[in-house]
């Protein structure tokens, strides 16, 4: 599979990320304003996702199998990093 053939994959997942780490946030903190800010959260973070994690997908899906846990365990820290540089972006 090329790389355009995969694109729409790996946009496709930036996407799924981005909408439950908004629903994520939302849960966390419920306020009135929970719609406006899901779509405000989830456009900001497909920006960082689409950087971070399309390259990621890519190089680790050069070589793709079942279940790996090594990616999985990849995919967990790089996640968790840009969980905590938005957090400390945001200043809390």
């Amino acid at each position: 599979m090329t790389f355009k053939e995969a694109l729409p994959y790996h946009a496709l997942t930036v996407i799924c990320s981005s909408v439950s780490y908004a629903l994520f946030l939302i849960i966390i903190e419920p306020s009135y304003r929970a719609i406006i800010a899901f779509f405000i959260i989830l456009f900001i973070a497909l920006i960082p996702y689409s950087v971070a994690r399309v390259p990621l997908q890519v190089l680790l899906n050069k070589n793709p199998k079942k279940f790996n846990t090594l990616y999985l365990f990849i995919y967990c820290v790089v996640a968790i990093l840009f969980l905590y540089i938005s957090y400390k972006l945001q200043g809390n």
